[in-house]
């Protein structure tokens, strides 16, 4: 063993039987900086400078060993060395690392909601703000039921009126059967909450369900949950510095300096990289947990295949994933899911590269249609804490996304009043999709096309 080493152990020994003394002896010319005596390692934590203190106390046994040759590691390039300095494995857990990307993602908190949206958003706010009130919000023939008896949340003017299409023995059991399913998803929720399950939990037994139910009269939204879907490359948000985000998938993280990358069905896309790319780590293992999205109409369809046709093998979706269900239907609802506040930068943050991606997407739309500055249409978005569901709107401000928001709670599954008020706000948002939302991105999809068609036109003649 190396003579320093050996007399390092010596002058530990000598330190333990020695009661309280004032100062270790020195083993090297370098012993005034003791501050900077080195501690065990580790590779994933940011360095951090010692106190006095406990680097005076600390084995110097232990750091003889660390800096003795056989334990050194090779000195790490500048470029290695930047990296380990910056943490690249904790950047994009915080909502202020959106406002690195090149088009920034603000989320601000606005007292005063409706006046701060644009027009193309003031229908679904009134609608989900009527919800909110909770007028009519439950069947007239549940007045007898069990489930709502005592219930001291109960308003008389949560009851929808009798002349309101339920009277007839069918609409009597309809609404019973719905509410012995809703009845079963708050028992689900109340008993989430008290075991506390994890977020895989919560999205298999409550969320889902919730989901696929308020839904089930809609036969045109699907359901998607997307834990696992990746943004393509050529969607990932940049940075401003011209680096893209590489977003890992949960076992492995690709290579960012090649030309090509994996395909989700296994082949290789070639990916045209026409400024500098770096690897940003995140801790996110995935993006969102649902996104809503709509079953084309046959006009709408056949808008999405020739779109696809036109397009080269790195963009071959009409969303930013090539994820195969979402690949011909779009996708605008994007709901992230979490099991308490405490998390709610990292779940924002996921909300905030899946909207950065989206619009990535949106805009190769608007600049095909010939209107490249065109705003693109507000978008809902659902933040979910346990069993809370609050709602925020993504706006397009041209150079930068806001997304406005202000716990606003469109519904809960942990109470009967609470699970009819978010059933009744996941239609509102099923209508706009079909009502809204379609006509906007089918009028946006036709100029896309046509535009094409047009320049494909002079360029052949």
């Amino acid at each position: 063993m190396d003579s320093f080493v050996v007399q390092a152990w010596i002058n530990d020994v000598a330190m333990v039987n020695t009661p309280s003394p004032r100062k270790r002896a020195r083993t090297s010319q370098n012993d005034d900086d003791d501050d900077d005596e080195i501690a065990p390692l580790d590779l994933d934590k940011t360095p951090v400078r010692p106190s006095g203190s406990s680097t005076r106390s600390a084995s110097t046994f232990q750091a003889a060993l660390v800096t003795r040759p056989a334990f050194s590691t090779a000195q790490p390039s500048s470029e290695t060395s930047r990296s380990r300095s910056s943490s690249p494995s904790k950047r994009f857990q915080k909502i202020g690392s959106l406002l690195a990307l090149a088009v920034p993602v603000h989320f601000t908190k606005t007292p005063v909601l409706g006046t701060a949206l644009p027009s193309d958003a003031k229908g679904l706010f009134k609608t989900l703000s009527a919800v909110r009130a909770k007028v009519r919000l439950l069947p007239a023939v549940l007045r007898s039921h069990p489930d709502f008896r005592g219930d001291d949340e109960i308003l008389e003017s949560m009851w929808a009126d009798d002349s309101e299409g339920q009277g007839t023995i069918e609409a009597h059991e309809a609404a019973r059967r719905r509410q012995e399913e809703l009845r079963r998803i708050v028992a689900e929720s109340t008993d989430a909450s008290n075991e506390g399950r994890f977020e895989s939990g919560w999205n298999n037994l409550v969320h889902t369900p919730i989901l696929k139910l308020a839904t089930r009269d809609m036969p045109r939204l699907i359901i998607e949950p997307v834990m696992s879907a990746q943004i393509m490359p050529a969607f990932r948000p940049l940075l401003a510095s011209g680096q893209q985000l590489l977003l890992p998938s949960s076992s492995s993280v690709s290579s960012t300096t090649g030309s090509s990358h994996a395909s989700d069905h296994g082949g290789v896309a070639a990916v045209p990289a026409p400024r500098p790319v770096a690897a940003i780590g995140l801790s996110v293992h995935k993006m969102v947990d649902y996104v809503v999205a709509l079953r084309p109409s046959d006009t709408l369809r056949a808008l999405i295949d020739a779109f696809l046709l036109g397009e080269p093998r790195e963009r071959d979706s009409i969303n930013q994933t090539r994820y195969m269900p979402l690949q011909k239907r779009p996708a605008p609802i994007f709901i992230e899911t979490k099991t308490t506040s405490g998390v709610q930068d990292g779940a924002s943050v996921q909300l905030g590269v899946w909207l950065a991606a989206w619009y990535e997407r949106l805009r190769t739309l608007t600049a095909l249609a010939g209107s490249p500055q065109e705003k693109l249409i507000t978008l809902p978005l659902i933040q979910v804490t346990s069993g809370v569901w609050t709602l925020m709107f993504a706006v397009d401000e041209g150079t930068q996304i806001r997304v406005r928001h202000r716990d606003w709670k469109i519904g809960d599954t942990d109470s009967t009043v609470g699970i009819y008020q978010l059933q009744a706000s996941l239609v509102a948002l099923g209508k706009w999709m079909e009502n809204t939302f379609e006509p906007w991105f089918t009028d946006l999809l036709e100029r896309a096309v046509e535009n094409r068609r047009r320049i494909a036109s002079q360029l052949a003649g």
